[in-house]
């Protein structure tokens, strides 16, 4: 993606009036590689996104709402403490690398004048973002870099910053008249200009085939920005259009990063604060798989249950067979058919009666296992289905659906609930809403908390309600008693889009009335029975998604 020194160059230029005098008033940490600034100036308030992501990196202005965790990160802490309420006194990218210098007036603890510098480096795995005190010593970053993996720049606290390697390429605004008189391929002009991208290169080395090296940098530096973004096999974006095709415009920078990002950074951010959740989902549901396995295999053990009390009795009435300290006995089964002969082992130290006393207990062991095993089958069969319903709604939650999820495993008692201090007041579940091409609402739920909440909770007893049939997915709510088709259709197509057959064809979906659903004593959040249902069978389809979205 073409976020090179160039790009940033207009970046700056646009950040520059919009945040210089701004005032940082809220500072936040959605994830491991992104702070949040909340800046106010000239009477609005900006969110100044920073993310350091190996991929995404970048800084710009974002609209988007975040999520924020219940205990700041300590770079967060750290970044409260020296920049909250700071004056953003200058914003300069250094020479045209992929380097932002943040210059910030702050007052310390004693009242008097400091000044920091919050330094953004936007390259590939080595991004960063680092806090530099007025003396250029590295107060803290957001990724530490010890010297053993990084000998020419160690990035810890109390070191010297150490800026990196200087470009001595030429500026693309002062570049020699003649320079790509003789040569003008994509590698000559990568090599030769600083902060230019290979598809930029590219890009002149095209316009360079047709026009004159004055005429085409002229452009360069007299064109306004066109912020544009590619949408094709390989999305990209640049400050102005160097792809043709099909391709989408901004009206600034600003809004090309946040609007081209949003989907990865918000995809990226849920798997990183879902992971350990996925993980202790995923242990629970292979941990009751391989129970179910065993329970089957001892349940088919105790199904031999009526041989050992068929022995006892043979051995009761052919104790005349025995003799002491035999090891078996061999005696005609009377409850076979065919009188065939039976070996039954012995204890060579037990009597007759012993021994027989012996398969009896056997035979009341395994009829009583049979009874307990068949129970911890059905409770672990329910196990395997409620973890395999989390982790289809993890797979498709946001962030907030996450936490919702967290919450519910934590009244169910599979995870430790947090200390108060740490966490925070639930608030009532929302779903998402949408509208059918008729007009009629539809919810859908996106984890149990969610489900429970639309079906029992917000909904009417005569709505229609609609769920993958026999597969775990959202409970979706038709508010309306008499559906139209195109009503029922765009519900069936929420309903199998929202479950484990999203990337299944014909996909049968259940719907009945609210009113005819049963909720069995003491099941899980959002588990219901139901029966006299009617079936509709679909293809999901994500292209009708932005059309059914309220």
């Amino acid at each position: 993606m073409a976020l090179d020194g160039i790009f940033l160059q207009h970046l700056v230029a646009e950040l520059h009036p919009l945040l210089v005098g701004g005032k940082i008033s809220k500072i936040h940490q959605p994830s491991q590689s992104e702070i949040l600034l909340t800046i106010r100036n000239q009477r609005q308030n900006y969110k100044l996104l920073f993310s350091t992501h190996p991929n995404f990196a970048r800084c710009n202005i974002t609209t988007q709402t975040f999520y924020q965790p219940d205990e700041p990160p300590m770079f967060c802490m750290l970044l409260r403490r020296f920049l909250d309420g700071g004056i953003i006194d200058d914003i300069q990218q250094v020479g045209l690398d992929r380097v932002i210098r943040f210059t910030i007036r702050h007052h310390d603890e004693l009242g008097d004048l400091t000044y920091k510098t919050l330094i953004l480096e936007t390259m590939g795995r080595h991004s960063n973002l680092i806090l530099l005190d007025q003396n250029d010593t590295i107060i803290d970053s957001i990724k530490r870099v010890s010297p053993s993996q990084n000998r020419f720049r160690t990035i810890l606290p109390k070191q010297l910053y150490v800026a990196p390697p200087l470009d001595t390429r030429y500026d693309y605004r002062q570049i020699p008249s003649d320079l790509f008189a003789n040569q003008s391929d994509e590698t000559f002009i990568a090599q030769q200009l600083q902060g230019c991208s290979r598809r930029f290169a590219r890009y002149l080395s095209e316009q360079l085939e047709t026009r004159t090296q004055a005429e085409v940098f002229h452009d360069l530096y007299t064109n306004a920005p066109m912020p544009t973004a590619f949408r094709g096999e390989q999305e990209d974006f640049y400050w102005l259009d160097i792809f043709g095709g099909t391709s989408k415009y901004f009206t600034t920078l600003n809004s090309l990063l946040d609007d081209f990002f949003h989907d990865k950074d918000e995809r990226d951010r849920i798997k990183q604060q879902t992971h350990n959740l996925a993980q202790f989902v995923n242990q629970e549901l292979e941990r009751n798989r391989r129970k179910l396995i065993k329970l089957q295999a001892t349940l088919d053990d105790s199904e031999n249950a009526t041989i050992y009390q068929q022995m006892g009795d043979l051995l009761f009435a052919n104790s005349w067979l025995v003799t002491p300290h035999t090891t078996e006995v061999t005696v005609t089964n009377f409850y076979d058919e065919a009188q065939q002969p039976l070996t039954i082992p012995l204890n060579s130290l037990l009597s007759v009666k012993q021994n027989a006393q012996k398969y009896f207990q056997k035979y009341t062991k395994a009829k009583t296992a049979q009874i307990i095993v068949k129970e911890q089958l059905e409770k672990t069969q329910a196990e395997i289905e409620y973890f395999d319903t989390l982790a289809q709604q993890l797979s498709q939650a946001s962030t907030q659906d996450a936490q919702e999820i967290r919450f519910e495993l934590e009244q169910q008692g599979y995870v430790r609930t947090r200390a108060k201090k740490h966490r925070r007041h639930m608030p009532k579940p929302t779903f998402e809403r949408y509208i059918s091409t008729t007009g009629t609402e539809i919810w859908v739920g996106k984890n149990n908390l969610q489900n429970e909440h639309l079906t029992f909770k917000s909904a009417r007893r005569n709505y229609i309600w609609m769920h993958a049939k026999d597969l775990p997915g959202s409970h979706v709510v038709l508010c309306t008693e008499t559906p139209d088709e195109a009503t029922i259709r765009a519900g069936a197509y929420l309903a199998a889009y929202f479950s484990k057959g999203r990337e299944s064809s014909s996909v049968p979906i259940d719907y009945l009335p609210i009113k005819q659903l049963k909720k069995p004593n003491g099941a899980k959040p959002g588990f219901v029975t139901y029966e006299q249902q009617k079936t509709i069978y679909i293809d999901p389809d994500i292209d009708l998604l932005p059309d059914l979205q309220k």
